[in-house]
């Protein structure tokens, strides 16, 4: 799956027969950045793109196999308070889909929390202090989610527990944006 952004499509291409399986037509520019994907009550296996210029969640059918009336086709938009998202990310252990806004004016402060048992937005909230809030990353068993506050200075990475998002710790680092956990990275945990 990769993104078309400047087509506003998702592209999914089968890799081992060298095929194209299906172009979807999702929001204006989507930035799944390294994506997100889990188990929906309804539609099964879904992955999801946010929009750089779109307002919403594209949440779109994954699994072909088990539930191929929804595969490739989009099953769920939610809706965002703004535009100018980035990254969207997850982890199988987590109850919650995160997205941020980091591009929008007015939003780029906040990170969205989408409940995967519902498929709706639980809440939105800020994150950052000094910067954007960009970059969302979970550790190995999810029991904490990693965000960049994205500033020169007073910026850093603002560390919230995994289950009920409040903060657990701020450690102030200039200038820092993406970061990786090794396990999620190897073992394509997204």
């Amino acid at each position: 799956m990769t993104a078309a952004n400047a087509s506003n499509k998702i592209v999914i291409v089968d890799v081992l027969n060298e095929s194209l399986e299906a172009i979807i037509d999702v929001g204006n520019v989507p930035h799944p950045g390294r994506g997100a994907n889990w188990q929906d009550p309804v539609y099964g296996w879904v992955n999801a793109t946010p929009h750089i210029g779109s307002p919403f969640v594209s949440v779109y059918g994954a699994d072909p196999v088990d539930n191929p009336e929804h595969a490739w086709k989009v099953v769920r938009q939610i809706d965002l308070p703004a535009a100018g998202s980035l990254f969207i990310k997850t982890h199988p252990d987590s109850p919650w889909v995160l997205v941020d806004m980091t591009l929008s004016a007015s939003n780029d402060k906040q990170i969205c929390a989408i409940a995967k048992a519902t498929g709706a937005i639980d809440r939105c909230f800020d994150v950052a202090t000094a910067g954007k809030a960009v970059h969302m990353e979970y550790n190995k068993d999810a029991s904490e989610v990693w965000i960049s506050d994205w500033a020169g200075e007073g910026g850093g990475q603002v560390i919230l527990d995994g289950i009920t998002l409040d903060v657990i710790q701020k450690i102030t680092l200039p200038a820092t944006t993406g970061k990786f956990n090794v396990t999620n990275s190897a073992n394509d945990i997204y």
